[in-house]
């Protein structure tokens, strides 16, 4: 019983991702809404972090921001996923926020024992060079390209942002 329930759902999040990826997103929502309801196991989780993505590929990223907020701040879900969603939003608040917006969410995922660090520490300071705030994403830049343990494109571009950021002599 418990197997017809999760394939059940399975299939279901698969249908859902289908019509996603199809362009479809309000069929797309509305297969996740309901997967969230009655889904089993880890699929309603799966449905929610997944129609937040759909409403934000739809433009409404306040809508996305907060669905990932809400998971962000649900102590019933593990920490990790729940660290996953505070990233997203705040990767999507380097376009549609302030740095304090995306300060707020990530801040503590930038010590040097989490894991997300490398990707926190770049949307903050791509956030930081946004308003302008050129020593704090500098510092944030090399902090990434310094770091052995970030992934070789991610130190790339840390250190792409730092040359530009130096180039453009506003380092000062």
């Amino acid at each position: 019983w418990d197997e017809t329930r999760a394939n059940r759902s399975g299939d279901a999040f698969s249908q859902a991702l289908k019509l996603a990826n199809d362009g479809k997103n309000d069929e797309a929502l509305t297969a996740l809404d309901q997967l969230e309801k009655d889904g089993y196991g880890a699929y309603p989780l799966l449905a929610r972090m997944r129609g937040a993505t759909v409403k934000a590929n739809k433009g409404d990223v306040p809508a996305a921001v907060k669905d990932f907020d809400e998971v962000a701040a649900d102590t019933a879900i593990p920490q990790s996923i729940r660290d996953m969603a505070r990233l997203r939003a705040a990767l999507l608040l380097v376009d549609h926020g302030s740095f304090a917006d995306v300060s707020s969410r990530i801040e503590a995922l930038t010590s040097d024992t989490n894991t997300l660090r490398h990707t926190a520490r770049e949307a903050l300071g791509l956030s930081a060079w946004k308003e302008g705030k050129t020593q704090d994403a500098l510092k944030l830049f090399d902090q990434i390209a310094a770091d052995d343990g970030a992934p070789r494109n991610t130190r790339e571009r840390a250190t792409l942002m730092s040359e530009l950021i130096r180039g453009s002599g506003s380092a000062s």
